[in-house]
C-alpha cells in the first residue's frame, strides 16, 4: 500500500503530483487551494526515511519519521 493509500484509508484527503513542475511552483498552486499541509516524498525522503511536512499558513517545516506521519495528520483532523 502506498502512502498516498494509507491515508485516504484513514480519510485524509490526499493529492498526489506526478508532474515536472518546480517544487515551489507545486507549493504556490497547493498554497492557492487552501492546502493546509504538504508532506514533501522525493527521493532523498524515500532514502532515509525521513519526511518534510510544511504547513502552508505559517511557512513552518519539520521532519518526521513514515511512523510519526500517521499521528501528525490524525491530531490535524
Amino acid at each position: 500500500m502506498t502512502l498516498a493509500q494509507e491515508f485516504r484509508a484513514q480519510g485524509i484527503t490526499t493529492a498526489v503530483n506526478y508532474t515536472d513542475r518546480k517544487l515551489g511552483d507545486q507549493i504556490k498552486t497547493a498554497d492557492r487551494m487552501k492546502v493546509p499541509f504538504i508532506l514533501v516524498v522525493g527521493d532523498e525522503e524515500m532514502s532515509s526515511g525521513r519526511y518534510k511536512v510544511k504547513t502552508l499558513a505559517t511557512g513552518a517545516q519539520i521532519e518526521i519519521s513514515r511512523n510519526e506521519i500517521k499521528e501528525f495528520f490524525a491530531k490535524m483532523k
